[in-house]
């Protein structure tokens, strides 16, 4: 978790502004229900996906009704089950940047991972980190190869990568603050993606503690508590369209 402190004096009250972390991600899923035409360069019976998908690499889903993408500093799992007539085979799965796929070179256009140990197990999964990749869509192709250098059919998908919005300023007003002033959060954002922030939030915290029910920008000082010497923080987090939340706020 990102944090950034700033601290100043004001009267008989400190105020406290902190820029905090959040991480969010969401889920793609496509699956395969028909069987698909393979290629046999070798001979044998080749492997058969019968399932796959990608997903976020972090546990914290966020719905979207848009693209679903992923956080440009998460990564993707992608996952993929197979069938193979040959009970013997051991096979390896491919996740290629293209559908252009050979036993011998084979990602001919690179990859995003690969499942190297070769086993007889029908799913098999690997990872690849997405950051610092540029905000669009992203094609993958999934193969599966057995050790008669027989492979699938590759199965097509597809993943999106955003950007949350970012928070470069914050600061309270006013800057010089007694018990009875009317505070305000002041937050200075920007979205590399210019997607739309769709809602935001703010929290207040008095020494730490969360003041319930205080979700404007501002707050009035002279409630209860807000008293001399206390320690007042504003968190604002701004959200986009696709549901993921400013990384500081």
């Amino acid at each position: 978790m990102s944090k950034t402190q700033r601290t100043i004096t004001i009267g008989m009250v400190l105020v406290i502004l902190f820029s905090l972390a959040f991480q969010a991600v969401s889920t793609y899923q496509e699956t395969i229900l028909t069987t698909i035409s393979w290629f046999s360069p070798s001979g044998g019976n080749p492997p058969n996906i019968t399932y796959y998908e990608q997903v976020s690499g972090h546990d914290l889903m966020v719905n979207s009704t848009e693209l679903n993408p992923t956080r440009n500093d998460s990564f993707v799992r992608f996952n993929v089950t197979h069938i193979d007539e040959d009970l013997g085979d051991y096979h390896t799965t491919y996740i290629c940047k293209s559908s252009n796929f050979n036993e011998t070179d084979y990602c001919i256009d690179g990859e995003w991972c690969n499942y190297t140990p070769q086993d007889v197990v029908s799913h098999q999964w690997c990872d690849s980190s997405i950051e610092g990749l540029a905000a669009q869509e992203y094609n993958y192709s999934a193969f599966v190869l057995d050790s008669a250098d027989v492979y699938s059919a590759g199965v097509n998908g597809t993943f999106y990568v955003n950007h949350p919005p970012i928070v470069y300023n914050a600061y309270i007003t006013p800057t010089i603050a007694y018990t009875d002033d009317l505070l305000t959060c002041n937050i200075n954002w920007t979205d590399v993606d210019s997607d739309n922030v769709t809602s935001d939030y703010t929290t207040w915290f008095d020494n730490g503690v969360e003041i319930d029910g205080e979700i404007e920008i501002s707050y009035n000082c002279s409630k209860l508590g807000c008293d001399k010497g206390n320690s007042i923080t504003c968190q604002f987090s701004p959200i986009d369209e696709h549901g993921y939340e400013s990384i500081q706020g």
